[in-house]
């Protein structure tokens, strides 16, 4: 009898089968050919360990799809477990064919990647017994881990969000699942080890296999397999809703709690000058021994500067706080350099550059500093493609404000007779076709004339909507932008859509080029 449940899995599924093997050596094939796998891995094992971590269990899926969960859904078990079987000698008969064949294939792919790497790797005894003891428990722990899966049936999807929310959270509390069993089988370690075998890691690899082996046949025979065949059946309109409101609401909390919670160490840098005003905090120091009375003095103007252009910039744009700003005085930095410090965004912004350096000009270093704080403090929300026309416009406006009657007339001749109002839309395009230099200067006209044409007010009013507005560190950030575009925005603060101020853009022009 289990000779003839065999034959029946393999006439069924013989092709999926066939093409789990070729998928697996396909896959190997495929990143050992890859010269920057090669490159950074520096040992053919390397794409190895990168194919268990991707196709190993893409293979695991398919067959649990296959064997278990497509089978329930369609109650084609219906005819097995009529037949003179018992019920669970038909679950491990699906089993074993799935575990057998997963780790055939593996099998295969790990010679193939031994037979490969033969020449170039010191293939010892211990070391390709450590490699197939990896290989095996892994690809055990794995098919487990879906064969379970697949009874879950219709709340696989919330299973899997629940998973994903807590990988999350894992990594946010900077807990690194790779440093844990069974990931650590074949973690950094895995293709370079030689003489250690992790004994520990596959004890427990192995002991959450044979939990989740228990959990699996616990549902396929628990009343009388009716809990799995209820499970399989495909979800109700209402139970989809419920699940995707709760999966959405349960990330939403998710984001807000790890924001709320998530500290960061404050920047300190000792021997700093700083400027604190308002919720304004700027600090500027020197990367030296002992500054020269030329460093002091260029830093000490440094920091008053700085702290009064953003205070200006806050007020400006209805801020109560800016991000902080450490400026690094550096002397073996090239003139005109500005090295971002790359802190994370509620840290703040830290520039590294040369104060003393005879070609050093504060006006570029203004608005590097402006552009890159707006930037920080939208999270980087700012460089899409539906905001960044406002970001470049208003960065560069901001320095040149106070611009005389005589230089709008010469910017306003920057607008090309083709530009349209979907050209703001898609900006990063248009700023590629049409030149960044160019692209800035227009998007700056367009600031400038909103001001000049709708008034000053209604010119704050809208950059403070865009520019000065918190961003969360969730989906209320991609809320916001789906309900309150930038278009919604600039139609709220001018009254007129963004296609009739573009219209208002080429009246200016063609007036300024009448007077000329």
């Amino acid at each position: 009898m289990i000779r003839g449940l065999l034959e029946k899995e393999l006439r069924q599924h013989s092709l999926t089968f066939f093409f789990l093997i070729l998928t697996l050596a396909g896959g190997l094939t495929l990143i050992m050919g890859n010269r920057v796998v090669h490159l950074s891995g520096g040992t053919t094992l390397f794409a190895l360990q990168i194919l268990h971590y991707t196709f190993v269990p893409m293979a695991c899926f398919v067959l649990g799809q296959v064997l278990i969960a497509i089978e329930f859904r369609q109650k084609t078990q219906l005819f097995l477990e009529g037949l003179p079987l018992p019920r669970w000698r038909m679950i491990a008969v699906k089993y074993v064919l799935g575990l057998t064949l997963m780790l055939t294939a593996v099998g295969l792919v790990l010679a193939l990647a031994v037979w490969k790497g033969r020449g170039s790797d010191a293939m010892t005894g211990r070391f390709l017994l450590a490699l197939v003891l990896r290989s095996g428990f892994w690809s055990w722990f794995i098919y487990n881990l879906f064969f379970a899966f697949a009874f879950l049936g219709r709340y696989r999807l919330l299973f899997f969000v629940i998973g994903l929310i807590g990988w999350a959270a894992l990594s946010e509390a900077d807990i690194s699942l790779a440093n844990f069993a069974p990931f650590q089988l074949i973690g950094s370690r895995f293709s370079y080890e030689r003489h250690v075998i992790p004994t520990r890691d596959i004890v427990l690899t192995g002991g959450f296999a044979v939990l989740l082996l228990g959990f699996g046949f616990f549902l396929g025979l628990v009343r009388d397999a009716s809990l799995a065949t209820m499970l399989s059946e495909k979800m109700s309109y209402r139970e989809k809703m419920t699940i995707s409101f709760l999966a959405f609401g349960a990330v939403m909390i998710f984001g807000m709690n790890v924001e709320r919670l998530k500290r960061l160490a404050p920047v300190q840098i000792p021997g700093a000058i700083e400027v604190l005003q308002g919720g304004i905090r700027v600090g500027v120091s020197a990367a030296v021994d002992t500054p020269t009375p030329e460093e002091e003095a260029a830093i000490a103007s440094t920091a008053a500067r700085l702290g009064r252009e953003l205070s200006e910039l806050a007020a400006y744009l209805h801020c109560e706080t800016m991000p902080p700003l450490f400026v690094v005085h550096r002397r073996d930095l090239a003139e005109g350099l500005f090295e971002n410090g790359a802190l994370e965004f509620k840290q703040g912004l830290m520039v590294r550059v040369n104060l003393t350096a005879k070609e050093f000009k504060p006006d570029l270093l203004l608005r590097w500093i402006v552009r890159e704080e707006l930037l920080v403090k939208s999270q980087k929300r700012l460089e899409l493609e539906r905001n960044a026309w406002v970001l470049d416009g208003f960065t560069e406006w901001w320095p040149k404000r106070g611009i005389s009657a005589l230089q709008i007339a010469e910017e306003i001749k920057t607008v090309p007779s083709d530009f349209s109002a979907p050209d703001l839309t898609d900006w990063l395009s248009f700023r590629k076709r049409a030149g960044e230099e160019k692209a800035r200067s227009l998007a700056c006209t367009a600031v400038r004339l909103l001001g000049t044409l709708h008034g000053e007010e209604t010119r704050r009013t809208f950059l403070a909507s865009v520019l000065g507005h918190v961003v969360q560190k969730d989906a209320r950030a991609w809320l916001r932008e789906t309900w309150s575009p930038v278009s919604s925005r600039f139609r709220a603060a001018a009254g007129i859509s963004l296609e009739a101020f573009v219209a208002e853009l080429h009246t200016a022009l063609n007036a300024a080029v009448e007077k000329t």
